[in-house]
C-alpha cells in the first residue's frame, strides 16, 4: 500500500520536493509535467515461497495518477536510489516523447536476441558434434584412411557373377 506523502508537510527532503514539483509542473525539457500525479513511498515485501512468511521489507518511491473517474493508478516505481531516473523514465513513457521506447517493441527486440543466442549455441553444440563424429568415423592409420563407421553404409563395387547372366 502507498502512503501518500505531501509535499507542504514537510516529511519528504528538499529534493523530493523538488522531485514532486517537476512531476506536476513538468522539467521544461522532456516532462509536460500532469497535476494529478503524485509521489508516494510504498513498502515492498518479499516473502519466501515456501513458508508465505515475510523474509524481507524495503522502500520504493511511486508514482500515483488521480484518474478522471476518482481511482488512483500507480504509474511506476523505484528504488529509493534511483530518484534521478523517475523523471527520465516517465519522459520515455510518453508516446510523442522523442525518446519514447514502445514496451511491445521492447519486448520483441529482447525475445529475439533470446532467441537468437539460444539459436547461436544450437549451432555452436551441432557444429562441436558433427566434428567429433568426423573425428571418430575416419582416421588416418599408417598413411591409410580407415573408415570406422557403421558396417554396410558405404557402397561396395558390385561384382558381376555368371548366376546373374
Amino acid at each position: 500500500m502507498a502512503l501518500y506523502v505531501p509535499t507542504s508537510a514537510g516529511m519528504l527532503h528538499s529534493d523530493n520536493d523538488t522531485l514532486v514539483k517537476l512531476l506536476q509542473n513538468g522539467d521544461g525539457m522532456g516532462w509536460p509535467g500532469d497535476p494529478r500525479m503524485y509521489l508516494a513511498i510504498g513498502v515492498m515485501e518479499k516473502k519466501n515461497r515456501s513458508t508465505g512468511k515475510i523474509v524481507d521489507t524495503g522502500r520504493r518511491y511511486e508514482v500515483w495518477r488521480f484518474n478522471e473517474d476518482g481511482t488512483d493508478t500507480i504509474v511506476g516505481h523505484w528504488h529509493l536510489n534511483e530518484r534521478d531516473m523517475i523523471i527520465w523514465d516517465l519522459t520515455r513513457m510518453r508516446s510523442e516523447s522523442p525518446g519514447h521506447v514502445d514496451t511491445d517493441l521492447a519486448v520483441d527486440l529482447h525475445n529475439d536476441k533470446l532467441e537468437k543466442d539460444i539459436e547461436d549455441k544450437i549451432i555452436d553444440a551441432k557444429g562441436e558434434m558433427l566434428e567429433h563424429a568426423l573425428k571418430l568415423n575416419h582416421d588416418i592409420t599408417e598413411g591409410r584412411n580407415v573408415f570406422r563407421g557403421m558396417p554396410g553404409t558405404r557402397d561396395e563395387p558390385k561384382v558381376a557373377t555368371d548366376a546373374g547372366k
